[in-house]
């Protein structure tokens, strides 16, 4: 695994946990800006995972890339994108495997409640230590409204709790994302930056 701090973010791998609402559409959005996405979820089969992938992309692209002259001369430019796009989207069947993909940023995308994402950022940090990740080649980042962070990230093991970070999405407005800090020590580390380099559009940073 590469050191997230001297990382390219042109083209990741990145590690999602959750596929409803939120997971579905980062999803999306990390893939057509080609980055590769492993997706974990405790309550949805990994091959029902990538046939609701396949359905939203194939949705998609028919809807905003699609015309009538190509169906005329028998060509489907969006089934081909959408068969590109799935090259890089794959779903796994538990956490540890989700965890041993080599991926430096891993997004925490459960519900909006405190006991599943304190439990969820429990456990990965738990597996990140069972496997000597060292602290500082993955980043985790919590995507909540307005959950407190350091509440999320209570029972990490510590030595990740560094590099733990809220993360918003506004996904009416194009790549806007906010990023929310523990406390002014995290900022230093620049990965809010890096994160806003990997999304490739607008966003700010706030601290608790």
């Amino acid at each position: 695994m590469r050191l997230l701090r001297d990382s390219s973010m042109e083209s990741s791998k990145i590690a999602i946990i959750g596929f409803g609402y939120m997971g579905q559409r980062l999803s999306s959005m990390l893939l057509k800006k080609g980055h590769t996405i492993f997706v974990y979820d405790s309550n949805i089969d990994a091959n029902q995972i990538q046939a609701i992938m396949e359905e939203q992309l194939a949705c998609l692209y028919s809807q905003h890339m699609c015309s009538s002259i190509f169906h005329l001369f028998m060509h489907n430019p969006c089934k081909e994108r959408t068969k590109t796009l799935l090259q890089r989207f794959n779903a796994v069947g538990n956490l540890t495997e989700l965890l041993s993909q080599g991926c430096s940023i891993v997004i925490e995308a459960t519900t909006e409640d405190i006991k599943c994402k304190r439990a969820v950022v429990q456990e990965l940090t738990s597996i990140w230590q069972q496997q000597g990740v060292p602290a500082g080649d993955v980043l985790l980042c919590s995507t909540t409204e307005d959950l407190p962070v350091s509440l999320i990230i209570a029972d990490a093991t510590e030595e990740y709790k560094p590099y733990c970070m809220g993360f918003h999405v506004f996904l009416d407005k194009p790549c806007y994302t906010t990023v929310t800090y523990q406390n002014n020590e995290q900022a230093k580390f620049g990965y809010a930056e890096r994160l806003f380099s990997l999304l490739k559009g607008p966003a700010q940073i706030r601290v608790e």
